[in-house]
């Protein structure tokens, strides 16, 4: 794996004026307004707790400024329009986590909840399906080869589209796409993430 920081935070209660004004500070305007644009105060937040999060890591390496240049690609991927770092953010719940990197990165957080097997051909290659409804907890099990999917897919930058049966992530390293792609789990209490990253 590539070197990679984490950082994660959640959040139970709604800001109050005071600590609105606290995940504003030193953003641009264009990343306040993305999340304005959520009506929910709790997804309006924990967007901006990610980007002050992703803020705290620029500073720590003296590199505060790429937080001005934050693009998004064409299915909403965010980058640094400059600079030689990368960074992935993901939300479930009331919890944001990031990934920053010197190489390209994703990350995807899920906490424990129902298996829903409408999606399973969707979503899973018939290997994977089998694993799933052979494994003794399913609805664990599901969790963790969503999050490894969703880590490739945000590593890639596309969606759902991408065509996610079309590949199996019971390996952590494997081959899609034309690249060969490594995943890593990453602990969070009651909870499941994962990170992948191009193969060097």
């Amino acid at each position: 794996m590539v070197n990679y920081s984490v950082a994660i935070k959640s959040i139970l209660t709604e800001p109050s004026p005071y600590e609105w004004e606290l995940l504003y500070l030193d953003l641009p305007k264009a990343l306040i307004d993305k999340a304005n644009q959520y009506k929910s105060w709790k997804q309006k937040a924990i967007r901006l707790i990610g980007w002050q999060l992703l803020l705290t890591e620029l500073k720590k390496e003296n590199c505060k400024e790429l937080i001005n240049y934050i693009g998004f690609a064409k299915k909403g991927k965010p980058f640094f329009e400059k600079g030689s770092l990368y960074f992935n953010l993901s939300n479930t719940k009331n919890t944001v986590i990031l990934v920053v990197s010197d190489s390209e990165i994703g990350v995807d957080l899920e906490f424990s909840r129902p298996c829903k097997k409408t999606i399973y051909t969707r979503v899973f290659c018939e290997e994977e399906i089998s694993y799933l409804e052979n494994s003794k907890d399913e609805s664990f099990e599901f969790i963790n080869l969503w999050t490894k999917k969703e880590a490739v897919v945000k590593l890639f930058g596309g969606g759902i589209s991408m065509g996610l049966n079309k590949f199996s992530v019971l390996n952590n390293e494997l081959s899609v796409f034309d690249r060969t792609v490594l995943i890593e789990k990453y602990e969070v209490e009651g909870g499941i993430a994962h990170i992948a990253c191009y193969k060097a």
